[in-house]
């Protein structure tokens, strides 16, 4: 049987357990962050999910939570007995505990307990002082120094759904602002501060 879902089991909820194909920032790629995955979320999917890719071959949903609902479970299943033949959906869940024996009929299910690799340059701009990031950003705008800034966005996105619990964390913000930050012509400047004021910061 051909599945269109993976679900991974990681106790770090990061996309680092994904293919390498499905980590980068596409417009054909939906990150969806819940703290619990409900119904609302699922009948959300059945308004877009038949909307053809505009780039990629496949349009990639990856759903990242601590769990999921029963009724959530059995509306995917819906979903999952017919799926279109471009999507493709990967479920990022600490644990398999609480999933129905027909949803897991119907999904590749996989084990990853890897933490995620964090660019050193997002370690030290979480260390740092609101102020030393924020010159730190004038100074990567003023040299143009994009690797650097996609270290610190790669980081951040990684440190964030690690914390999709930590409410004071705001994961989706970060999930959103590192979205936007691929896009074409995007303030990659104004991103990357805005990204400052939400990161926690030490005392």
């Amino acid at each position: 049987m051909q599945h269109h879902a993976t679900i991974f089991l990681t106790s770090s909820n990061a996309l680092d357990c994904l293919p390498a194909a499905y980590r980068t920032h596409s417009v054909d790629r939906e990150l969806i962050v819940f703290d619990t995955f409900k119904i609302d979320a699922v009948r959300n999917l059945q308004a877009v999910i038949h909307r053809r890719p505009l780039i990629e071959k496949k349009r990639s949903f990856v759903i990242m939570t601590q769990r999921i609902t029963s009724e959530a479970q059995n509306a995917l299943l819906k979903i999952l007995e017919e799926p279109p033949s471009h999507v493709i959906f990967f479920i990022i869940l600490p644990s398999d505990k609480g999933l129905l024996p027909t949803l897991r009929s119907r999904v590749q299910i996989i084990t990853n307990t890897n933490a995620p690799i964090i660019p050193l340059d997002f370690t030290h701009f979480l260390q740092a002082s609101l102020a030393e990031r924020i010159a730190t950003i004038a100074s990567l705008a003023k040299k143009k120094d994009y690797d650097t800034m996609q270290n610190i966005i790669f980081g951040s996105e990684q440190y964030a759904l690690t914390k999709v619990n930590d409410r004071t964390m705001m994961a989706s913000e970060v999930v959103c602002i590192c979205t936007y930050f691929s896009q074409s012509g995007a303030a990659k400047k104004m991103l990357l501060e805005t990204l400052a004021l939400i990161l926690p910061v030490k005392k």
